[in-house]
């Protein structure tokens, strides 16, 4: 391997070369509390050749994980759960990336299993055909989806000879002709170590990892076969494609292609998509959502791949509305093109860029992918400074220039989904270890508790006011508003429009957000170090000083319809409300906290401000400060800010909750394909912290690909596409889930299998193995989120309050740490021995 060399910037990176070919990154963070591969395989679905539009990319990505040298299809799994790693990959246009997040005890060992699987796959008859199926179901998903719809319909409007024009997971007729042989043939030619590109972030040294690379990938070889596709001949007019399906929201797509030859180009169309989309500020929500009120939602973005680039806006809206919104939205990038970024618009692109490596160092895993990202384009993290250089270094004038230059208005493609109902009359309708706490807290004289967590050399700070309680501390109508008033609470205030607040967050690269759950509500704002007093008064305005104007709430009633109907397209969140009401009876659980489409409907807007009212008083609430800050000046700052704020605590009432036994069936009602199977117990809330070690664990143990759901319903049987473990949990009491998606005649099947499972956990069969593994990658999960600046805050603030003092991560880490078998298996005769059964089906 040829020396590796540094990489300018403020995180400690390396790359080199090893003698196949194959290029490595690195970058060291010695608080991750873990370690992350990501190898990056320079082929996706335009590199299919004879086989484009088969899925072929994806469908090889698939059987890499179905046994590889001598393991079996089984032992993959087996064998990263053992080590405590886990591995996942996903399949784009230009790309394939399969991923590995371990303890970095067990790094080299997961690296040479990655190996193994991209140079060793078994591809055995019995696996493929298995893993056929649950594609074929896949692609089934797809077809159902809308939001899938509109953008597979657009690429195939679009072009008409690049590979682009078929979706990545392949057209159902051609995907049923690949045959095994086919896939051997794709991965020899394409899987070649000079194709690759390994992408890893780890607390070990550069020289320490350079050395595990080159034990796991540097005697592997292979020899890349180059693709031909025919060119993309210019579009010389518009193009149109309307579908009608049954959805509740129209879903509209303009895509203009556009030319992004080079790092100078590439930035400016990607500014030019933030300006346009990202944020309330942005051009076309101000316009569309805010200003007109003919779109719920709307946002931009560019895409690239195969050397072909397009500008993407996107807006959902009535039916009724789209040809107005289609006309708005191409007055509205007129106006802009013409006049290129505002100084606003550039700085705001280049904060932007910086503030993502700065995040991407929360965790190996963050910085694995921001790191695989850069590396695609050949480049480390300096690609970030790069490209908010190239854009802080312009002017309106140059950039006006490209943007008219670029963009054709005579020649873009317009894509729409919309509801059967809104059919022309013509048409006969179609039916109807983390980073280290240093950590203080005090109460303001209104009753407010304030914690201030530094961690040193994140280069971010996070500002987060808690409210204990969420969902569960509303009556049944104001927990109907609920999720307006999440939407709300981020608006106007008696000094500020919500355009004002939006330009302000947005201009100065402060992410600002609220988190809404059943068991607590957040205000957050992220920010650079140096902006922390801008983003408490963000939060303090919005939990203080709050006054939505109407036309806001209206803007805003629409756009939570809108989800909470898109909810009820999904078959997973549309069964989940079903068992809600099912499972938890009158508790609020049985809410869903995106609410429904009728209760928004009624919600007025004095509902929704006396639940901000309610919800942000000071004696149910906290304040936290993590990251970078200095301490003296942060609770200055925070005194300042929330001073005046008061309100007593509410005396905490508990719900009523009574264990529903045996089973219940709902029906979608909407033609539905797919099916949703869950077993359900009663266990205790986020008040009940003495048994958060045991939930830590047991989530690893059933969740995820390499936990026993996923195994048993998936893997071993085949019965559904996805498979795991989850959990609804209010402040007082929660539900632990085993779900399914699956086909109509599988479900049943895959309720047994939940039967067999919960069974032997009820008595004690618990896997010591697999158990001690489990703690193993609980442990290192939670170490990483401590390394977010967000995460540290949301567990100091609900410390306060679930433990009755501020918490340290070390804490639990100890008790997650130092459970035996013994008491897992205690929680487990408990928890599991009283299983509720749901299925939704057509």
């Amino acid at each position: 391997m040829e020396p590796p060399d540094g990489i300018s910037g403020a995180a400690d990176c390396a790359r080199a070369r090893m003698g196949n070919g194959m290029e490595v990154f690195h970058v060291r963070g010695v608080r991750f509390a873990s370690a992350a591969a990501r190898v990056l395989v320079r082929t996706g679905s335009v590199h299919e050749g004879a086989m484009c539009g088969c899925g072929a990319s994806h469908f090889a990505e698939h059987m890499a994980f179905l046994g590889a040298g001598a393991r079996g299809s089984e032992s993959v799994s087996a064998d990263a759960a053992a080590m405590g790693a886990e591995l996942n990959a996903y399949t784009s246009y230009d790309r394939t990336v399969y991923s590995a997040d371990c303890p970095a005890a067990n790094f080299g060992k997961s690296l040479l299993l990655l190996s193994e699987m991209l140079f060793e796959p078994n591809f055995s008859e019995e696996s493929f055909l298995a893993e056929r199926e649950i594609i074929l179901r896949e692609i089934d998903m797809c077809a159902d989806d809308a939001d899938e719809g509109v953008y597979d319909n657009l690429f195939a409007r679009m072009y008409l000879s690049s590979p682009l024009r078929y979706p990545v997971i392949g057209l159902r007729e051609k995907f049923e002709g690949v045959l095994p042989s086919d896939l051997r043939g794709y991965f020899s030619g394409r899987y070649c170590a000079q194709n690759m590109c390994l992408c890893a972030a780890s607390p070990l040294g550069h020289a320490e990892f350079f050395a595990l690379a080159e034990a796991a990938f540097g005697k592997r070889g292979g020899r890349l076969e180059p693709v031909f596709s025919e060119p993309e001949p210019p579009q010389i007019a518009p193009r149109e494609t309307v579908e009608y399906r049954g959805c509740d929201i129209s879903k509209c797509l303009l895509a203009f292609k556009v030319r992004a030859a080079g790092a100078a180009a590439r930035a400016a169309w990607r500014c030019a998509a933030m300006a346009l989309g990202s944020g309330n500020s942005s051009v076309l929500p101000r316009a569309l959502k805010y200003g007109k009120g003919i779109a719920n939602s709307a946002g931009a973005e560019f895409f690239e791949a195969a050397g072909e680039g397009a500008l993407i806006l996107s807006w959902e809206c009535a039916a009724k509305d789209c040809s107005a919104a289609r006309d708005a939205a191409l007055e509205e990038l007129r106006r802009f093109s013409g006049a290129g970024f505002s100084a606003a618009e550039r700085s705001r692109y280049a904060k932007s860029r910086r503030a993502a490596v700065a995040a991407a160092m929360r965790g190996a895993a963050h910085a694995a992918d921001e790191l695989c990202a850069c590396a695609f384009y050949g480049s480390g993290f300096e690609l970030a400074e790069s490209l908010a250089r190239s854009v802080a270094e312009s002017d309106s004038e140059s950039s006006a220039r490209i943007l008219s230059e670029g963009l054709d208005f005579g020649a873009y493609t317009y894509s729409e989904v919309s509801p059967k109902s809104a059919r022309p009359r013509r048409a006969k309708p179609a039916g109807a270890a983390g980073a280290e706490f240093r950590a203080r807290a005090e109460e303001l004289p209104g009753g407010l508790r304030i914690a201030l967590v530094p961690l040193a050399g994140f280069g971010r700070v996070h500002a987060r006011l808690y409210s204990f309680g969420g969902l569960c501390a509303l009556s049944p109508r104001e927990r109907g508003a609920y999720p307006l008033a999440a939407l709300c609470a981020l608006r106007d205030t008696s000094e500020k429009s919500f355009r004002e607040i939006s330009e302000f967050a947005e201009n100065n690269a402060i992410s600002f957000y609220s988190e809404f759950s059943e068991s607590s509500a957040s205000v957050c704002a992220d920010a650079l170090p140096e902006d922390l007093s801008k983003a408490v008064g963000l939060v303090a305005g919005a939990a203080l000083d709050f006054k939505i104007r109407p036309e806001t709430f209206e803007a805003e009633r629409r756009a939570a319809i809108s989800d909470a109907l898109d909810d009820l397209d999904d078959p997973l969140t549309a069964a989940s409300i079903g068992l809600r009401r099912a499972f938890f009876g009158r508790h609020p659980l049985s809410s869903h906290p995106d609410g429904e489409a009728g209760a928004l409907e009624a919600a007025s807007l004095r509902l929704v401000e006396k639940i901000l009212a309610k919800t942000f008083s000071a004696g149910s609430c906290a304040l936290v400060i993590a990251g970078d800050f200095d301490p003296r000046e942060a609770l200055a700052c925070c005194r300042g800010a929330f001073s005046k704020m008061r309100g007593a605590r509410g005396a905490g009432r508990i719900h009523a909750f009574r264990t529903p036994k045996g089973c219940a069936k709902m029906s979608f009602g909407r033609g539905k394909e797919q099916a949703a199977a869950f077993a359900a117990f009663p266990d205790g809330g986020v008040s009940d912290c003495g048994n958060d070690a045991a939930r830590a664990v047991f989530a690893e143990y059933l969740g995820g690909e390499n936990g026993e759901i996923f195994d048993a319903v998936r893997q071993r049987e085949g019965l559904a596409y996805a498979a795991s473990f989850d959990r609804i949990s209010g402040s007082d009491v929660s539900a632990a889930l085993f779900y399914a998606l699956t086909l109509p005649q599988n479900a049943n099947g895959a309720l047994k299998i939940f039967s067999r499972i919960s069974e032997r956990l009820a008595r004690g069969g618990i896997d010591a193995e697999r158990f001690c593994a489990a703690r193993a990658c609980a442990l290192a999960r939670m170490g990483e989120r401590f390394c977010d600046p967000a995460e540290a805050a949301l567990f100091a603030a609900a410390s306060l309050f679930s433990r009755g003092r501020l918490a340290e991560p070390s804490q639990l880490a100890e008790e997650i740490g130092e459970i035996e078998i013994s008491a897992a298996r205690r929680y487990a005769a408990r928890v599991f021995s009283n299983p509720f059964f749901f299925l939704a089906s057509r």
